[in-house]
Parts: structure tokens; sequence; C-alpha cells
């Protein structure tokens, strides 16, 4: 007879934890206000997977951070009042930022103006390639020692790198 007492208190006692569980995490989803905008380039397309971090305006501490979808929109949600503003940033672009701006505790929703980025192109002067050749070379028929570059043929005799080489 205790067991049917026991299993008929605990059923309902779950179902009520999970109800009421459910109701404090949506709750908790409708606090705060959503940012939204979108980046773009030079020539108006939208840049994908691009880094946006949401900053104090005062310190430019980062709150949140968010990367930008295929179409270039991004979205902070659940954003306290205050000061930020909004930098984007992505690999062969010049980093961009927003207009400081104020987010009010009545306010729902804050939509930013684009951003626009331009390329980060950089003129090299001059590139040089280098190569050294191995220390060992192995091929079918012999086995190759190189000891132009080598720290074994610094100060020693042809005979000692001999003595040194392997096998």
């Amino acid at each position: 007879m205790k067991k049917k007492y026991t299993a008929l208190f605990t059923i309902p006692m779950i179902v009520i934890m999970l109800l009421s569980n459910s109701f404090i995490m949506a709750r908790t989803k409708l606090s705060g206000s959503k940012i939204y905008g979108n980046v773009v380039d030079e020539q108006k397309k939208p840049l994908d997977f691009a880094t946006i971090l949401l900053m104090h305006a005062k310190d430019s501490a980062m709150v949140k951070s968010s990367v930008s979808d295929v179409e270039g929109k991004y979205l902070f949600e659940s954003i306290a009042p205050g000061e930020y503003l909004i930098s984007a940033n992505m690999v062969g672009y010049k980093k961009v930022y927003s207009k400081p701006f104020s987010i009010g505790a009545n306010q729902a929703e804050l939509n930013i103006p684009q951003l626009q980025t331009s390329l980060n192109s950089r003129e090299l002067k001059e590139i040089s390639i280098t190569v050294q050749k191995p220390l060992i070379e192995r091929r079918l028929d012999k086995l190759i020692m190189n000891v132009e570059n080598s720290s074994v043929s610094a100060g020693n005799t042809a005979m000692e790198v001999l003595e040194k080489a392997p096998g």
C-alpha cells in the first residue's frame, strides 16, 4: 500500500517541477532586449561568418559575441539596458565599428544601421624563398650527406666529417 502512495505522489510532483521549469525558462528568455543588424562589404554584398562583438561604449569591454549568417545578419538577445557599440571583423577586411548607441529598459528591440567594411589589402615589397637541402638524402643505390649548411662540417676536415657520417 505504501508503494502505491509514493508512486501517486511522485509522478504529479515531477510534472509540476517540469512545468515550473519551462515557465521559468520562457520568462528569462523574454527579459532583455534584442539588437540586430547586418554587415556588408564595399559592393554591398553581405559578409557571411564575420565576427560581431557587442561592447560597452564606456570601456569597450566585450558583452557578447556572435557570427553573421550567410546574409550578413547578426542578432544579440537578452541585452540589459545601457550604452553599447558593435564591432565587425573578418579576415581580409578592415575592422568596422558602429556609432555608440543606448538601449532603454522599455525598448524591446533595436535595429543597428548597416555596417560597411572594405578590403584590407597590403602590398609586399619583396618575397624571398630559400630552400635548404636535407642533411641526408636516400636514393635507391646510395646515401648522400649534404654538409654545406651542416654543423657537422663547421671547423672539421673532410676526414672528420666522413667519420661522423651515418653508415
